[in-house]
Protein backbone atom coordinates (compact mmCIF):
# COMPACT_ATOMS: atom_id res chain seq x y z
CA UNK A 1 0.00 0.00 0.00
CA UNK A 2 1.40 3.47 -0.80
CA UNK A 3 -0.46 6.75 0.08
CA UNK A 4 0.24 10.08 -1.84
CA UNK A 5 -0.39 12.86 0.26
CA UNK A 6 -2.00 16.11 -1.09
CA UNK A 7 -2.25 14.36 -4.69
CA UNK A 8 -3.46 17.16 -7.12
CA UNK A 9 -5.34 15.64 -10.28
CA UNK A 10 -3.52 11.98 -9.53
CA UNK A 11 -0.60 12.39 -11.38
CA UNK A 12 1.94 10.87 -9.07
CA UNK A 13 0.08 8.21 -7.76
CA UNK A 14 -1.43 7.08 -11.18
CA UNK A 15 2.43 6.76 -12.08
CA UNK A 16 3.17 5.70 -9.59
CA UNK A 17 0.35 2.30 -10.05
CA UNK A 18 1.41 2.07 -13.79
CA UNK A 19 4.99 1.62 -13.47
CA UNK A 20 5.45 -0.19 -9.83
CA UNK A 21 3.39 -3.66 -7.67
CA UNK A 22 1.86 -1.52 -5.27
CA UNK A 23 -1.14 -3.78 -4.50
CA UNK A 24 -3.01 -0.51 -3.62
CA UNK A 25 -2.04 3.07 -4.40
CA UNK A 26 -4.35 5.96 -2.22
CA UNK A 27 -4.46 9.70 -3.18
CA UNK A 28 -4.98 12.16 -0.19
CA UNK A 29 -6.32 16.04 -0.91
CA UNK A 30 -8.61 17.96 0.57
CA UNK A 31 -10.11 19.73 -2.52
CA UNK A 32 -12.56 17.93 -4.02
CA UNK A 33 -12.48 19.74 -7.66
CA UNK A 34 -9.18 18.19 -7.97
CA UNK A 35 -9.82 14.98 -6.86
CA UNK A 36 -12.93 14.81 -9.01
CA UNK A 37 -10.21 15.34 -11.72
CA UNK A 38 -8.36 12.73 -10.44
CA UNK A 39 -10.87 10.23 -10.16
CA UNK A 40 -11.81 10.33 -13.75
CA UNK A 41 -8.30 10.52 -14.73
CA UNK A 42 -7.45 7.21 -13.20
CA UNK A 43 -11.00 5.46 -14.63
CA UNK A 44 -9.67 6.68 -18.13
CA UNK A 45 -6.73 4.93 -17.45
CA UNK A 46 -8.21 2.00 -16.13
CA UNK A 47 -6.42 1.66 -12.63
CA UNK A 48 -9.25 2.21 -10.69
CA UNK A 49 -9.20 -1.52 -9.17
CA UNK A 50 -5.81 -0.65 -7.56
CA UNK A 51 -6.10 3.02 -7.19
CA UNK A 52 -8.65 5.21 -5.28
CA UNK A 53 -8.70 9.20 -3.83
CA UNK A 54 -10.03 10.20 -0.33
CA UNK A 55 -10.69 13.87 0.50
CA UNK A 56 -8.50 13.80 4.30
CA UNK A 57 -5.94 16.10 6.19
CA UNK A 58 -3.00 15.49 5.48
CA UNK A 59 -2.21 16.43 9.33
CA UNK A 60 -5.31 13.26 10.29
CA UNK A 61 -4.71 10.67 7.66
CA UNK A 62 -7.75 8.14 7.18
CA UNK A 63 -5.14 5.18 8.23
CA UNK A 64 -4.85 2.83 10.95
CA UNK A 65 -1.65 3.00 12.65
CA UNK A 66 0.97 0.66 10.61
CA UNK A 67 -0.98 0.02 7.81
CA UNK A 68 0.78 1.49 5.00
CA UNK A 69 3.73 0.65 3.09
CA UNK A 70 5.30 4.09 1.85
CA UNK A 71 3.99 7.69 1.90
CA UNK A 72 5.20 10.10 -0.72
CA UNK A 73 3.99 13.79 -1.25
CA UNK A 74 4.88 15.72 -4.47
CA UNK A 75 5.20 19.64 -4.18
CA UNK A 76 2.64 19.91 -1.50
CA UNK A 77 4.24 19.45 2.01
CA UNK A 78 4.83 22.69 2.37
CA UNK A 79 1.37 23.74 2.60
CA UNK A 80 0.41 21.47 5.36
CA UNK A 81 -0.16 22.99 8.51
CA UNK A 82 1.71 22.31 10.05
CA UNK A 83 3.91 20.24 8.38
CA UNK A 84 5.84 18.43 11.23
CA UNK A 85 2.30 17.06 12.22
CA UNK A 86 2.36 15.65 8.43
CA UNK A 87 5.41 13.78 9.61
CA UNK A 88 4.28 12.56 13.23
CA UNK A 89 1.58 11.15 10.70
CA UNK A 90 3.87 9.65 8.37
CA UNK A 91 5.52 7.75 11.02
CA UNK A 92 2.28 7.05 12.65
CA UNK A 93 1.20 5.34 9.64
CA UNK A 94 4.15 3.35 7.99
CA UNK A 95 5.14 -0.02 8.91
CA UNK A 96 8.03 -0.08 10.51
CA UNK A 97 10.55 0.26 7.71
CA UNK A 98 8.19 1.73 5.23
CA UNK A 99 9.52 5.02 3.80
CA UNK A 100 8.27 8.51 3.31
CA UNK A 101 9.75 9.92 0.24
CA UNK A 102 9.20 13.98 -0.11
CA UNK A 103 9.55 16.56 -3.09
CA UNK A 104 8.95 19.56 -1.20
CA UNK A 105 9.45 23.46 -1.72
CA UNK A 106 12.01 24.83 1.75
CA UNK A 107 11.36 28.65 1.83
CA UNK A 108 13.86 30.40 4.00
CA UNK A 109 13.05 31.91 6.97
CA UNK A 110 12.52 35.67 6.90
CA UNK A 111 15.80 37.49 7.53
CA UNK A 112 14.02 41.09 8.39
CA UNK A 113 10.83 42.89 8.11
CA UNK A 114 11.49 43.04 4.42
CA UNK A 115 11.44 39.71 4.01
CA UNK A 116 9.01 39.09 5.98
CA UNK A 117 6.67 41.07 4.10
CA UNK A 118 7.69 38.90 0.66
CA UNK A 119 6.77 35.89 3.36
CA UNK A 120 3.34 36.83 4.41
CA UNK A 121 2.40 37.78 0.47
CA UNK A 122 3.64 34.53 -0.91
CA UNK A 123 1.86 32.68 2.08
CA UNK A 124 -1.36 33.81 0.82
CA UNK A 125 -0.84 33.57 -3.06
CA UNK A 126 0.71 29.97 -2.51
CA UNK A 127 -1.46 29.35 0.24
CA UNK A 128 1.22 27.84 3.24
CA UNK A 129 1.63 28.56 6.58
CA UNK A 130 4.53 30.86 7.27
CA UNK A 131 5.71 28.58 9.97
CA UNK A 132 6.65 25.72 7.79
CA UNK A 133 9.36 28.39 6.23
CA UNK A 134 12.82 26.78 7.68
CA UNK A 135 16.51 25.82 6.28
CA UNK A 136 17.46 22.17 5.43
CA UNK A 137 18.83 21.91 8.63
CA UNK A 138 15.40 22.51 10.15
CA UNK A 139 13.75 20.62 7.71
CA UNK A 140 15.66 17.46 8.26
CA UNK A 141 15.15 18.19 12.02
CA UNK A 142 11.27 18.17 11.18
CA UNK A 143 11.33 15.19 9.70
CA UNK A 144 13.66 13.13 12.48
CA UNK A 145 11.65 14.52 15.31
CA UNK A 146 8.43 12.58 14.12
CA UNK A 147 10.69 9.11 14.58
CA UNK A 148 11.67 8.72 10.68
CA UNK A 149 14.96 8.35 10.34
CA UNK A 150 16.46 10.52 7.29
CA UNK A 151 18.24 8.80 5.13
CA UNK A 152 18.69 11.02 2.14
CA UNK A 153 17.99 14.92 1.67
CA UNK A 154 19.03 16.25 -1.29
CA UNK A 155 18.87 20.04 -2.53
CA UNK A 156 18.01 20.47 -6.24
CA UNK A 157 16.73 24.11 -6.21
CA UNK A 158 19.39 24.96 -8.73
CA UNK A 159 17.65 22.84 -11.27
CA UNK A 160 14.49 22.88 -10.37
CA UNK A 161 13.78 26.69 -9.03
CA UNK A 162 15.56 29.12 -11.33
CA UNK A 163 13.53 26.57 -14.65
CA UNK A 164 10.10 27.78 -13.02
CA UNK A 165 10.83 31.07 -12.36
CA UNK A 166 11.65 31.45 -16.25
CA UNK A 167 8.79 29.66 -17.14
CA UNK A 168 5.96 32.12 -14.76
CA UNK A 169 8.52 35.23 -16.44
CA UNK A 170 7.03 33.53 -19.85
CA UNK A 171 3.57 32.59 -19.07
CA UNK A 172 2.21 33.79 -16.15
CA UNK A 173 -0.02 36.05 -18.51
CA UNK A 174 -1.55 33.58 -20.08
CA UNK A 175 -2.38 31.43 -17.04
CA UNK A 176 -6.15 31.88 -16.63
CA UNK A 177 -5.09 32.24 -12.87
CA UNK A 178 -2.71 35.23 -13.86
CA UNK A 179 -3.88 37.52 -11.05
CA UNK A 180 -3.27 35.22 -8.80
CA UNK A 181 -0.07 34.32 -10.32
CA UNK A 182 0.97 38.07 -10.33
CA UNK A 183 0.03 38.02 -6.46
CA UNK A 184 2.92 35.54 -6.37
CA UNK A 185 5.49 37.58 -7.54
CA UNK A 186 7.77 37.65 -4.61
CA UNK A 187 8.63 33.73 -5.61
CA UNK A 188 10.56 35.32 -8.35
CA UNK A 189 13.02 36.91 -5.77
CA UNK A 190 12.27 35.47 -2.33
CA UNK A 191 15.08 33.07 -1.25
CA UNK A 192 13.49 29.22 -2.11
CA UNK A 193 15.34 25.85 -2.64
CA UNK A 194 13.59 22.54 -3.57
CA UNK A 195 14.42 19.54 -1.34
CA UNK A 196 14.12 15.53 -1.90
CA UNK A 197 13.83 13.54 1.49
CA UNK A 198 13.86 9.64 2.07
CA UNK A 199 13.25 8.70 5.83
CA UNK A 200 12.23 5.29 6.16
CA UNK A 201 10.38 4.59 9.93
CA UNK A 202 12.82 2.56 11.90
CA UNK A 203 12.17 -1.91 12.10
Amino acid sequence: TLVDVGCGFGTAALRVASRAAAARVVGVNVSDVQLAIARRACAQSGLDARVSFVNASATALPFESGSVDHVISVEAAFHFAPRAQFFREAFRVLRPGGTLAVADLLLAPPAGRASERLLRQLSRALAFPTQNACTQHEYRAEVSASGLRVRAAESVGRDVVSCFRRWMLRHALDHKAARKDLAAWPYLIYPLDYVLVRAPRPR
